[in-house]
């Protein structure tokens, strides 16, 4: 846990930027199927953006993804953070 806890401070980051990566990777695979693009295609590409593509279609998707990563992010990085200093109350 210790070699975790100095790489946390960068998990609000590091956790969105993955995210979004990943998600621009499947939006350029999904483009470089012009244009015969397939509902097997489509398929594959709302999977690859899951759990956004259950609420939203595949743009709003990728902001939600983000959005999710950094509050996930926020809170492995205040839960370790709280653990690591805790208060005195």
């Amino acid at each position: 846990m210790a070699r975790f806890r100095d790489r946390a401070k960068w998990l609000p980051l590091l956790l969105p930027g993955c995210v979004f990566l990943w998600d621009f990777a499947a939006l350029q695979w999904v483009f470089a199927h012009e244009p015969g693009i397939t509902a097997r295609v489509v398929f594959y590409f709302d999977v690859a953006l899951l759990p956004g593509t259950l609420l939203f279609s595949p743009m709003p998707a990728m902001l939600f993804n983000c959005c999710l990563a950094s509050l996930i992010g926020l809170i492995v990085w205040l839960a370790v953070r709280e653990r690591a200093y805790p208060s005195k109350v």
